[in-house]
């Protein structure tokens, strides 16, 4: 494995307008580097400038090469790198080969590729899943496999977009655990965040980008509901759903009541964006029912940004309230209110996902379902975005309407929900008051 530190100095990149930089630093050998702040500030920028992936002035060095000076299939040999939007980047349909895509490119013999796949899946606790169809795992193993195959060529440097946000908390201390082996191997890491201490212990020094690290959420104007005794809007008798063979929700019953915000907690593949899914009516349970059979539901994945279709947050907006016979000029007011009129009319596809996740919260709230049911509402959402999420979360409640949040991020959770069900291996395992939430609960 090459090593050696990793030296910046001068990076700029200017793209539609906005400029980072110019920004100067080095990360020794078997070192970490934390880049924090907040969405927009451009922590995946200077990611992908330092992958080789987009141009950029200044110099960039490692192991006293300079990139400028070696081919980008040289450098490539170098980097490890983890974007944001890892799951739209796959090139292969089972988790061997997506692992192994890097390797067969760097002309590996077909048996030294089978040992690289099979020990890097070993260190991510993936090695039974070598088969498996990547469109199957759940958002924190997908996270898992992206790790595993930005990894998997023993890079000198490795660029981590903000990589543990889809994973439960156990597993992001056991996943830490692993990058802090890795990194005393020699290996040089950079890895962006929006709130430092998510990766405290991997983090050796902080810079801080666009004024850094996002304070606590500001809570203000949120609701507390602890009656529970709103209108049934659907209830789920006994239902099951399976995966090729595999039982990933289990005779699961329970009842979502207007005016309330249910949150669903579990570690990743606990079934909880199947048993999600099925409630919002997009995939029918294996065995059981719900009832009514069909509910007034709006369901965001956890990568919202493929169900956008609007141009700019102002059109996708437009377009959900002419869906519901609204007044598409109150999109001007809509963005007001949310924190987006200055973002309003820029593309969307030069707009960070937070921004993008945020719209698409704001363009299905906006169809008022009776049922809005959100997969990792605040990933990737800097304190001001988190607040804007949790205002429109409680509003869908306080305007006597469902909301079933998914999520890992379990303060989060203590702040907007309601009630909060604990799922495990399938089964729901626990109903409690979100402010008695643990990790030694998932």
């Amino acid at each position: 494995m090459i090593v050696g530190d990793l030296y910046v100095k001068g990076l700029r990149v200017v793209v539609d307008g906005f400029v980072l930089g110019p920004l100067t630093f080095r990360v020794g050998s078997g070192s970490c580097l934390g880049v924090v702040g907040g969405n927009g500030s451009g922590k995946t920028l200077l990611v992908k400038a330092l992958a080789g992936l987009i141009s950029h002035e200044g110099e960039v060095a490692l192991g006293g090469v300079k990139k400028d000076d070696v081919s980008r299939f040289e450098w490539f040999r170098r980097v490890g790198v983890v974007l944001d939007d890892y799951v739209g980047l796959r090139v292969a349909s089972n988790v061997g080969d997506e692992v192994a895509f890097t390797l067969e490119n760097l002309g590996l013999e077909p048996d030294k590729t089978a040992e690289m796949v099979l020990e890097t899946l070993k260190l991510m606790k993936m090695e039974e899943m070598i088969t498996y169809d990547v469109n199957t795992l759940s958002s924190g193993y997908a996270a898992r496999l992206s790790l595993a195959a930005a990894m998997a060529h023993r890079p000198a440097l490795l660029l981590l977009d903000n990589p543990l946000k889809h994973i439960d908390p156990p597993t992001r201390h056991e996943i830490l655990e692993r990058l802090v082996e890795i990194k005393k191997r020699g290996t040089c890491m950079v890895v962006t965040a929006t709130h430092a201490k998510d990766y405290s212990p991997l983090i050796d020094e902080v810079i801080h980008l666009g004024g850094g690290d996002g304070g606590p959420w500001d809570m203000r104007g949120t609701r507390r509901n602890n009656t529970w005794d709103g209108e049934a809007v659907v209830e789920a008798e006994g239902v099951s759903f399976r995966y090729d063979g595999v039982e990933a929700v289990k005779n699961v019953s329970l009842v979502l009541r207007s005016g309330v915000v249910t949150a669903l907690v579990g570690r990743n593949g606990a079934g909880k964006t199947t048993l999600g899914k099925i409630l919002a009516g997009l995939i029918k349970p294996s065995r059981g029912r719900l009832r009514p059979r069909k509910v007034r539901a709006a369901f965001m994945s956890s990568n919202p940004e493929t169900q956008l279709v609007g141009r700019t947050p102002r059109e996708d907006i437009m377009v959900s309230l002419s869906k519901k016979g609204g007044d598409p000029g109150k999109a001007g007011e809509i963005v007001e209110e949310f924190g987006l009129a200055g973002v309003a009319d820029k593309p969307l596809q030069s707009l960070g996902r937070g921004i993008k996740r945020l719209t698409a919260l704001l363009s299905l709230y906006t169809l008022k379902p009776a049922l809005l049911v959100l997969d990792e509402p605040t990933q990737g959402l800097d304190s001001a975005l988190s607040s804007m999420a949790a205002k429109i979360i409680t509003l869908q409640a306080a305007q006597g309407r469902a909301a079933l949040i998914i999520s890992h991020d379990i303060e989060f959770v203590k702040a907007v929900a309601d009630r909060a069900l604990v799922m495990r291996d399938g089964e729901v395992v626990a109903e409690t008051n979100p402010q008695e939430l643990g990790e030694g609960m998932l």
